[in-house]
């Protein structure tokens, strides 16, 4: 959090929207306005995430890559796009990179302005 507080505060972002990843427990990401949020899948699919996970040993390594590359694709496609659908998206590429192959959507997520 202070890292991300950090870098919009010295402008580092250029303008653009900065992503920290908090492994199972979400996303932080904040956008032009000022704000920070979380970004955090549902319990009910955290649960069925991470059981998919643990039988799969191992599956978590390159989940971090796999967030920060579909980030790229999205924000070179859309400037402009909204912050918490990207984190949204990418978490959704790092979730199945670890092995869940069931739904998943926008609404499996919850979006809260972090303090």
């Amino acid at each position: 959090l202070e890292y991300i507080k950090k870098m919009k505060n010295d402008k580092l972002n250029g303008g653009n929207s900065l992503f920290v990843t908090l492994s199972k427990d979400g996303v932080l990401c904040a956008n032009r306005d000022e704000k920070i949020y979380h970004v955090r899948l549902k319990d009910e699919y955290k649960d069925m995430v991470n059981y998919s996970a643990a039988s799969r040993p191992g599956s978590t390594n390159g989940a971090g890559d796999v967030f920060t590359g579909e980030v790229a694709v999205i924000n070179t496609k859309r400037r402009n796009a909204d912050p918490t659908k990207v984190a949204m998206r990418a978490s959704k590429a790092s979730i199945r990179h670890i092995g869940y192959d069931g739904p998943i959507s926008y609404s499996s997520f919850s979006v809260s302005a972090y303090k």
